[in-house]
């Protein structure tokens, strides 16, 4: 080979080498490149990751809240719905009213665990008491001076003891007790000077005591008690000196005894003629009294 031929091929060698060089420094760079890339993508992922996983954990939570406060605002609801159905409030224990601040104390009390005294000498009306149904103890209506009638006490339905009137000057009528149904005990009118009219009472059934009516100077009739079929212990009728007939019993078909005195006006016993069953009978200073035939 000659001299030109020979540094013609050394030349080539020389350049074959220098390409495969570059190439291998190309590929080399490009698997760094590779590398770094994958890496950063790595990075990337690993950065989301917590991202992602804070606000998967932080929905739920508020989630839960919310629920809660939802729930909450709904027990408040209830409490509502409960207090509107709340049962009534009720005055505890005996209440006893002498003037007209005594009065004002109970108004809008529906009901008294116990009893009820009035004795206000100067009290002219009872419409304080106007939201008062159930007296569970008993009722005492005694030395009202200036009283004329019961009205206030409209609503009454029951008294779980006695119904005591007695020593009210001025009381005409027992007006205001239209409504009561129920005496759990005895049922007294004594010594009413101005007692007239006892019709207020027409939806009473039955004592459950003694009926009373003492000294009333002004009662000429009993009506009012004409639905009164049964006392289950004594009737007293006495010194009620304007009282002529016991009309207004008509009803009354049982009683333990009947005792009646100083009934100047008693001519008969006319008004007692559905009783059935008596268990004793005494009738005293009735110098008038002639005919029983209302037995």
């Amino acid at each position: 080979m000659n001299l030109l031929n020979e540094k013609v091929f050394a030349g080539v060698v020389f350049g074959i080498a220098l390409l495969s060089t570059g190439l291998a420094g190309c590929h080399k760079t490009g698997g760094v490149e590779s590398n770094a890339d994958s890496e950063t993508g790595s990075d990337t992922a690993s950065d989301a990751l917590p991202d992602t996983s804070f606000e998967t954990d932080t929905e739920p939570w508020t989630g839960s809240t919310d629920s809660s406060s939802d729930s909450d605002t709904g027990s408040d609801t209830d409490a509502d719905s409960d207090s509107s159905s709340s049962p009534e409030t009720c005055f505890e224990g005996d209440a006893l009213i002498e003037t007209e601040a005594d009065a004002l104390a109970l108004q809008g009390i529906p009901c008294i665990n116990g009893s009820l005294t009035i004795e206000a000498e100067t009290l002219t009306t009872l419409n304080a008491l106007e939201a008062l149904h159930n007296i569970s103890g008993q009722l005492v209506v005694e030395g009202c001076e200036e009283l004329t009638n019961l009205s206030g006490l409209d609503n009454l339905l029951s008294v779980g003891d006695q119904l005591y009137i007695a020593r009210n000057d001025k009381l005409s009528s027992l007006e205001g007790l239209n409504s009561l149904t129920t005496i759990g005990s005895d049922l007294s009118f004594e010594s009413n000077d101005s007692l007239t009219d006892l019709s207020a009472l027409h939806n009473l059934t039955a004592v459950n005591g003694d009926l009373t009516i003492y000294s009333n100077k002004m009662l000429t009739t009993m009506t009012g008690l004409h639905n009164i079929n049964h006392v289950a212990e004594n009737l007293l009728i006495q010194l009620n000196d304007e009282l002529s007939t016991h009309s207004g019993l008509e009803a009354l078909q049982t009683v333990d005894g009947i005792f009646i005195t100083g009934g100047q006006q008693l001519e008969s016993l006319e008004g007692l003629n559905a009783l059935t069953s008596v268990g004793a009978l005494y009738l005293g200073s009735t110098e008038n009294l002639t005919d029983l035939s209302g037995l």
